[in-house]
């Protein structure tokens, strides 16, 4: 399975079955709070000013102007995800899981301060979850059925950023990022009539991926209070990958006399993992009491992925003593990408000696333009905090929201018709971490 941009988060998971009686589920890909302790409390917003080794994630000349032998760490975990989807009927809350994603990173500097690095692993995706719906009994109008969905999807990635200021008022750095990416998907449905005609079918997929990407950037002071600051995020290299995709299913119908069932399979690096270019730009100001910046993100993945490859496999159809054996061949699903445009705006405002608010806003558009696969959700998210210091050591305390929406078509199993609706998103998170000299 070709899946999301790593270097962008993107949103839903839109599954689907894979043959004659398709059935829609929603599945959420929570991945779109940024990464860091202060950094995730100003939305991410730190291409120009950063105070954390988080902020190389997003622009690798930080690494010059950061404080040396600091520690960082940060952790997010999702209090409240409520997903409703409603069409034509009453709404239904379709979500089960957690998410709890973790930050760690250090800085140094050389002797001379000219050159500052910085080391730092997280998860920037992790989700664990559950879908799971059905209808007890069929009636001359509606079906039974069951459906189920587990996934399981993460991302890690380490990286080492080093800066070098050439001259007061230039920073130059670059980083490498190694990344392990993993999905695990079930899916599962059953539909039995009144009469007893029976489908029942089932899709797997499991894929790994290692990949090394490099990141640029440019750190600017024209004056002594505006910082500018540019990064590029290539698309990388994979380095391997693994992965299984198996479709199979069952349909029995005891009053025509017929039952045929079918299975499907690719095994062979059946998963990519797309990355994408990222081109970033920021403007902060700094004053002796607050600060505050605006930046723009630019996403710029390829137009098309084989998001599911092309399934080839046998179908076997028994009508009463024949038995026919058939080859199938089920078609790839296909992503396409488009360009995007995210901003964050962020800054922090110093409330006494001890205690300073960190405050963000962001949005999240999808990179998604057509599929039959992933939802098409644009997010947007509010987050802010308080650090407590005492010494060389501050403690962080913050939430998030982070809402959206999208008009889909969703397949009811039990009328076996498809209705326009609504995809509504909301969820919030409680930050934690902390910022500590050495």
């Amino acid at each position: 399975m070709r899946r999301r941009m790593r270097a962008l988060p993107t949103m839903l998971i839109f599954a689907s079955a894979a043959a004659a009686d398709p059935l829609t589920l929603v599945l959420p890909q929570t991945v779109h709070q940024p990464v860091g302790a202060t950094t995730a409390l100003r939305g991410g917003a730190t291409y120009a000013l950063g105070s954390e080794a988080a902020a190389t994630w997003y622009n690798p000349a930080m690494a010059a102007s950061l404080d040396p032998e600091q520690l960082s760490a940060g952790a997010t975990a999702y209090g409240f995800n409520n997903i409703t989807v409603s069409a034509g009927r009453d709404s239904d809350a379709l979500l089960s899981g957690a998410v709890l994603k973790v930050y760690g990173g250090f800085s140094g500097r050389s002797a001379d301060g000219g050159i500052g690095w910085t080391a730092m692993l997280c998860n920037p995706m992790h989700w664990s979850g559950a879908v799971d719906s059905g209808r007890a009994e069929p009636t001359l109008t509606q079906r039974s059925y069951a459906t189920q969905v587990r996934v399981d999807q993460d991302t890690w990635s380490g990286q080492l950023a080093v800066g070098w200021t050439p001259f007061e008022g230039l920073q130059l750095g670059g980083a490498l990022v190694g990344n392990y990416d993993s999905v695990d998907l079930i899916q599962s449905v059953w539909v039995r009539d009144y009469q007893g005609r029976y489908v029942a079918e089932s899709f797997t997929s499991s894929a790994w991926s290692a990949s090394l990407q490099l990141k640029f950037g440019v750190s600017i002071q024209p004056t002594e209070r505006l910082s500018v600051g540019i990064s590029v995020v290539t698309p990388g290299a994979e380095l391997m990958s693994g992965g299984l995709t198996n479709a199979a299913g069952s349909t029995v119908d005891p009053v025509g006399g017929t039952a045929s069932s079918f299975n499907a399979r690719v095994d062979e690096d059946a998963f990519r993992f797309v990355h994408a270019w990222q081109l970033g730009l920021g403007a902060g100001w700094q004053e002796p009491g607050w600060d505050a910046e605006l930046d723009l993100v630019w996403t710029m993945p390829d137009a098309a992925h084989e998001t599911v490859p092309a399934l080839p496999g046998f179908t076997s159809t028994t009508s009463g003593a024949t038995t026919t054996l058939t080859p199938l061949l089920i078609p790839p699903r296909v992503t396409a990408y488009r360009h995007v445009v995210n901003a964050r705006v962020g800054g922090s405002v110093v409330l006494s000696e001890r205690m300073t608010l960190h405050v963000g806003a962001f949005t999240d558009y999808s990179p998604i333009a057509e599929s039959d696969l992933y939802n098409k959700i644009d997010f947007y998210g509010l987050s802010g905090g308080i650090m407590f210091r005492r010494g060389e050591t501050g403690l962080i305390l913050g939430t998030s929201a982070t809402w959206g929406d999208e008009r889909i078509s969703l397949y009811d199993p039990a009328t076996a018709t498809v209705q326009s609706g609504d995809l509504s998103v909301f969820a919030m998170d409680v930050l934690i971490g902390t910022v500590s000299k050495f």
